[in-house]
């Protein structure tokens, strides 16, 4: 059960724009946990949708950015991200409760930060554009 994620350092790029977004999808994220268990389909619905469209605009502009800046793994990255919004959709259209979205959110969320997000964070600190 998720009640309240906060994202660490260790998380972030480097890379304000980027991070300021993971922020913000952190914020997304604790919304749908914030939810009471008994609330209604609808308002789930709405509030994990609010999540996904921040995490297709973040993954978006996050694509943007990293074939600007060359990033050779931009194009895995991409299908990377088209894979975790296919998952997000799925959660969706399955219902259910908020904690298990949430964690299930969760989840994908610490994916994209962890596993792709890592590999970006040491090409952009080589290359000078993240702290």
């Amino acid at each position: 059960m998720v009640k309240r994620f906060e994202l660490s350092d260790g998380m972030l790029l480097g890379y304000a724009p980027i991070d300021d977004e993971h922020r913000a999808l952190v914020e997304s994220l604790n919304a749908l946990a914030a939810l009471p268990a008994d609330c209604d389909q609808d308002r789930i619905a709405a509030t994990l949708d609010a999540f996904i469209d921040a995490f297709e605009s973040h993954c978006r502009l996050e694509t943007e950015r990293f074939r600007e800046f060359g990033f050779p793994k931009t194009e895995s990255h991409q299908q990377h991200h088209d894979d975790l919004i296919a998952r997000l959709r799925e959660l969706r259209d399955q219902g259910g409760n908020p904690d298990e979205l949430s964690s299930e959110a969760l989840w994908i969320l610490l994916e994209e930060a962890i596993r792709e997000g890592l590999q970006a964070k040491s090409f952009l600190q080589h290359n000078g554009i993240a702290d």
